[in-house]
């Protein structure tokens, strides 16, 4: 199972947030990556074990003060970019929105750490232990 690191999900948001900006005036994004593990049991021992990763982008994009917030899941960065460059060009079918005010300039992005319990992670990538 492939896992992008924190950089690597920067840089995967930095590259959706810059298309965006090409055609809109103001955008924000969010990137969240879930990672999922199923494990089967058979006469009390793992059978099967699969794994999902999946990563969500969160938009904010406005363009001359019409508005559109929106997530998608695309299975690579090009689909992410291409799906974020169809729904620039159909903002400009929405109404001007009377609530439009300019984004607050953004702190520098850091890792959040000690969010979770580093246990679950360590079962995430060996379902194992679940199993006694």
């Amino acid at each position: 199972m492939v896992m992008e690191t924190g950089s690597a999900l920067l840089d995967h948001a930095s590259k959706i947030l810059q298309e965006a900006l090409k055609s809109v005036n103001e955008a924000a994004v969010l990137v969240v990556e879930s990672k999922s593990v199923m494990l089967k049991l058979y006469e009390s021992q793992p059978s099967i074990t699969q794994y999902w990763r999946r990563i969500t982008t969160n938009l904010y994009l406005n363009k001359d003060g019409r508005i559109a917030a929106f997530s998608l899941e695309a299975p690579t960065l090009e689909e992410a970019l291409k799906r974020v460059r169809e729904l620039s060009e159909r903002l400009s079918v929405i109404d001007i929105s009377e609530y439009s005010a300019p984004l607050p300039e953004p702190d520098k992005p850091e890792p959040l750490r000690g969010a979770f319990d580093a246990k679950i992670s360590s079962l995430v990538e060996d379902p194992e232990p679940l199993v006694e």
